[in-house]
């Protein structure tokens, strides 16, 4: 295993239930064991995810230098209690327009518990507040019910269905396009706060 070559702080984010911070190198036997899974590198976006030539001690590597740039901010999310770590909550930005597209897994035992849509709720906060994004947005299949009703709960709309936009195996699927503008969240705190307090 290569030296992990920053041990500068990271941004860490809390909330009631969950601490979320920059991925290390001791977090490699967990992720391997949580993507054991096979329903997450189907169901989520592949930015999410080492790529198949990449082991996990690359892919924390350079989600380590991406998070300094700023440029990626994939956060390992642990249960406050027990410190266990459950799964990956990101923001992938883009700088030049103010926006990033926001993605989520949770490993399958911590699933149904709430714990990605308190994860991403924070998520959302800190790139509105900390990052001054002007939108959010999330690309997932179709068929991804669960993902998407979270997204609702969040305050995100639906903006578009794109098309066969992705390959998922042999077949092409459709992808649900939705959407958070910072103007509409600022709203949100006001007028329905249960979407925006993240329990911090």
């Amino acid at each position: 295993m290569p030296n992990d070559p920053s041990q500068s702080p990271q941004q860490m984010i809390k909330t009631n239930r969950l601490i979320m911070r920059s991925f290390r190198l001791v977090d490699v036997p967990y992720v391997e064991s949580l993507l054991e899974d096979p329903t997450i590198p189907t169901g989520s976006p592949s930015w999410t995810l080492p790529h198949k030539k990449e082991t996990i001690d690359e892919w924390i590597l350079k989600n380590r230098e991406l998070f300094e740039r700023g440029e990626l901010y994939g956060f390992a999310v642990f249960r406050a209690e027990g410190s266990k770590l459950i799964g990956y909550a990101g923001l992938r930005v883009d700088t030049l327009h103010a926006r990033a597209e926001i993605s989520c897994w949770i490993g399958a035992p911590y699933r149904k518990q709430g714990m990605g849509t308190e994860a991403c709720r924070a998520l959302i906060r800190f790139g509105f507040n900390s990052l001054g994004l002007e939108k959010i947005f999330s690309l997932y299949a179709t068929d991804q019910i669960d993902i998407k009703r979270m997204w609702k709960k969040l305050g995100m709309r639906k903006e578009a269905t794109l098309r066969k936009h992705i390959k998922r195996g042999d077949e092409r699927v459709d992808e649900d396009f939705f959407g958070l503008l910072s103007e509409e969240y600022w709203v949100l705190q006001f007028t329905d706060p249960k979407i925006t307090s993240p329990g911090v």
